[in-house]
């Protein structure tokens, strides 16, 4: 029956994951219908939130006026036998047109209240709105006032985490090791060469002993495991020997707090319900980490979360959240750092990354529970002056943790208005011996155009290259030659680029370049061994590659549409803009300005 319905063109779309009823039965709806009929269905309310049926969602959008989207939980047992928590919608549309903006309503608890909808309740929501904040997986959020909807406006001034820009850091989460697939490496007592598994309930706000481990890897298993069928353990460093940002991945919106993260320490493994950053292209350094950790811990970036998610922290969730990415040359970079450093670097563990921040070491740390809690009060209301909010609307983000205690809140808010007329400084950073004071890292480079690149030669360091370069390099090789293991396809690359040895720098930066190379969809995974996925970029399908050309383009500055498509090109590894590229290129141009997630001014195109 899967097979059926995966390729039935009746049902084309369904999008990702498994095939479930109710997402066929609301396509079925829509075919259904004639011109100007109309359809009223109650649905689960992943109709409007999860990533698989994002498809589904684009078709109401384009092809329906959506005219009303009621959500409601179940607590008052309308459905006997369904969990109390349990979300239903009752979605109604008309076949005509397209939806601009809708009317919704969310968390309802009264079916009675359908009387008054949406006359007298809920509120309007526009599809450019939902376009901005989920560009990604089109997913509504769950506003409850025009307030929420006002907070949010304000804080897409600041990219989606999910963005991949040059001019500052990025973030890329992975899950380690999977509680089920991998329960065989786990140990239940600690011993020689074993490191401890971290999982979620083990971590809280600035606190990554929140619980005790229950399981221990042996470390050369895990490293095996990790580097998978092929990899070759030369001696590398892996993220499991880094500083870490985590959270948890099991949540709920009626918890104290949503969003769960803290600073993972070196020498630990992670499991599945613990997502962790990956250090890739443009790293995480540890004061960038300590500062991501303080914004994401905010109340601020809990709030915005908790309007998307039900039970699950899910990656794409994170990555659509706007967040301000500075950098030390920042004045308002220093002040976060070090006060979430002397909340989180409170054990020997976090030694390292105490001096790294400017600390003289861990034993600077705040661990009196009055001090912690002034720190996290000023650490909370910086965020929100961060992100530009109004007393009022940091008063509302406030009102809905219900959990969280009163005179918690009350300090945070009194501490906003304190920073309102005299902003904090800068935490004093120690200089003596006993530490080393804090690098203050330059801004990155912001490119508004791709340079020409320099022909690859064995003098230049392998940092150096442009990334792209390097995806080109990858693309070459296995059109050339074919499946590889990882360890013969890092030498190919290193040849191709002009390296006739492979030392452990080299090696380590392609190992991650192919990683990358594999998210983009130029390389996949056969049977251990890479391969590459689709020759020509006629082989993509459509959405993939818009998703592409705007990771491409990186930020929203400016770029001649000649160069954005040349930059596209190097993305996916095509060395040359030939016909097929540039045909595509312009036809994913034109479709990305019809949905509004590109603007366009005379050549120059940027993203919105």
């Amino acid at each position: 029956m899967s097979a059926y319905f995966r390729s039935s063109p009746q049902y084309g779309h369904q999008g990702r994951g498994d095939v479930n009823l109710y997402k066929l039965f609301t396509e079925l709806c829509v075919n259904l219908l004639r011109e100007g009929g109309v359809c009223g269905t109650v649905i689960p309310s992943g109709i409007y939130s999860d990533l698989g049926t994002k498809d589904l969602r684009e078709l109401l959008f384009q092809k329906t006026q959506i005219t009303g989207l009621f959500c409601f939980e179940n607590r008052k047992a309308i459905f006997e036998g369904v969990d109390s928590r349990f979300k239903f919608v009752i979605l109604t549309f008309e076949k005509a047109g397209h939806t601009q903006a809708f009317p919704a309503a969310f968390m309802r608890h009264d079916v009675e209240e359908l009387e008054y909808f949406p006359q007298q309740t809920g509120l309007s929501i526009s599809v450019d709105l939902v376009r901005r904040l989920s560009p990604d997986s089109l997913s509504v959020m769950e506003f409850k006032s025009e307030t929420d909807v006002q907070i949010a406006q304000t804080m897409l001034e600041f990219p989606l985490l999910g963005e991949k820009r040059e001019d500052t850091w990025n973030l890329s989460l992975t899950n380690e090791f999977h509680m089920t697939n991998d329960s065989h490496l786990f140990k239940t007592s600690p011993g020689p060469g074993r490191l401890p598994l971290y999982e979620g309930k083990m971590i809280w706000h600035f606190d990554s002993r929140y619980a005790e481990p229950r399981y221990w890897v042996d470390e050369k298993e895990a490293r095996k495991a990790i580097l998978g069928r092929g990899g070759q353990d030369y001696g590398q460093t892996l993220d499991y020997q880094r500083y870490r940002f985590g959270c948890r991945s099991i949540t709920g919106t009626t918890n104290e707090r949503t969003m769960v993260c803290s600073v993972i320490p070196k020498q630990v493994f992670c499991g599945n319900s613990l997502q962790v950053s990956v250090h890739d292209n443009n790293e995480l350094d540890e004061q960038e980490t300590v500062f991501l950790n303080a914004v994401m811990s905010s109340y601020c970036v809990d709030y915005s979360l908790r309007q998307r998610v039900a039970t699950q922290m899910n990656m794409f969730f994170i990555y659509q959240t706007p967040v301000p990415r500075l950098t030390a040359s920042d004045p308002r970079f220093m002040p976060i750092v070090t006060r979430a450093a002397r909340l989180i670097c409170t054990t020997p563990e976090f030694d390292e990354l105490a001096r790294a921040v400017g600390l003289k070491g861990y034993q600077e740390g705040a661990t009196d529970p009055a001090e912690r809690a002034r720190l996290r009060a000023e650490l909370d209301a910086m965020v929100a002056h961060l992100y530009g909010l109004t007393e009022e609307e940091f008063r509302h983000i406030l009102s809905t943790f219900p959990l969280v205690k009163e005179e918690v809140k009350a300090a945070a808010l009194e501490e906003f208005r304190r920073q309102a007329n005299t902003p904090l400084p800068a935490l004093p950073l120690s200089t003596g011996s006993g530490g080393k004071k804090a690098v203050v890292r330059t801004p990155r480079e912001v490119k508004t155009t791709t340079p020409p690149k320099p022909e690859p030669n064995p003098a230049t360091p392998i940092d150096r290259l442009e990334p792209d370069e390097i995806m080109c390099a990858i693309r070459q090789v296995f059109q050339a030659q074919g499946p590889l293991e990882r360890d013969e396809a890092i030498k190919a690359v290193a040849r191709e680029l002009g390296y006739n040895r492979t030392g452990p720098r080299i090696q380590e930066v392609l190992d991650a370049a192919l990683r990358t190379a594999v998210r983009r969809g130029i390389l996949g995974n056969q049977g251990g061994a890479l391969r590459l996925l689709v020759r020509s970029v006629e082989g993509y399908q459509r959405e993939f590659l818009k998703e592409q050309f705007l990771s491409a383009l990186g930020g929203r500055q400016w770029t001649e549409r000649e160069e954005a498509i040349r930059a596209f090109a190097r993305w996916m590894g095509f060395a040359r803009t030939g016909r097929a590229i540039e045909e595509t290129a312009r036809s994913l141009i034109n479709g990305l300005l019809r949905e509004g997630r590109l603007q366009a001014e005379g050549s120059r195109v940027r993203r919105v």
